[in-house]
């Protein structure tokens, strides 16, 4: 049988490996293992697998389990350019770590107020110091949006636009930031 494979558990040859037990099948040794030594572990064909499918739901190759999965594992985002699951940093340019969806995200979701960091290319919900939050970009940013007339709040680390009155700040256009 040249289209079977040679199956550790009943030591036969079997169409198809025993996935519930973890198997793949390696069409190059023609052989079940539990770790694909070349690519990933598809669980939809239950084959090795170079690229990981991407339709008809997108699915990412994980680095450590060397299989394909719907969802990447915690702290690693599912890279759309190459199909496999990355940390924050290795996000490509412009795009963000999302928490909520475990993807690299150009826009960090609104539903749960998150900004772009451009250090740790995480969406985070509280800008590090000397960022501010824009709404209108969804990135912690050092300089606000002057087009849309924006202005640092250092008491809240948010771009606005107007400042608070509690603390009494007030707009300074000459620099656009609220200062007292």
């Amino acid at each position: 049988m040249t289209d079977s494979f040679a199956d550790p558990i009943t030591r036969t040859c079997a169409k198809k490996c025993n996935l519930t037990a973890g198997y793949f099948g390696y069409a190059l040794t023609r052989r079940c293992v539990l770790k694909c030594p070349v690519g990933y572990g598809n669980p939809i064909t239950k084959l090795c697998t170079p690229i990981c499918p991407q339709s008809p739901i997108q699915m990412y190759g994980d680095n450590i389990t060397s299989t394909c999965v719907y969802k990447c594992p915690n702290n690693t985002y599912g890279n759309k350019n190459i199909d496999v699951c990355v940390n924050a940093t290795d996000c490509p340019a412009n795009k963000y770590g999302d928490d909520s969806t475990n993807i690299c995200v150009g826009k960090c979701p609104v539903i749960i107020n998150t900004f772009g960091d451009p250090i740790t290319k995480k969406c985070v919900k509280t800008c590090q110091f000397s960022y501010f939050s824009d709404n209108t970009t969804r990135l912690c940013t050092q300089t606000c949006n002057v087009t849309a007339q924006l202005y640092k709040d250092p008491s809240t680390s948010r771009c606005v636009i107007s400042c608070p009155s509690t603390p009494s700040l007030y707009n300074d256009p000459a620099v656009y930031m609220c200062v007292p």
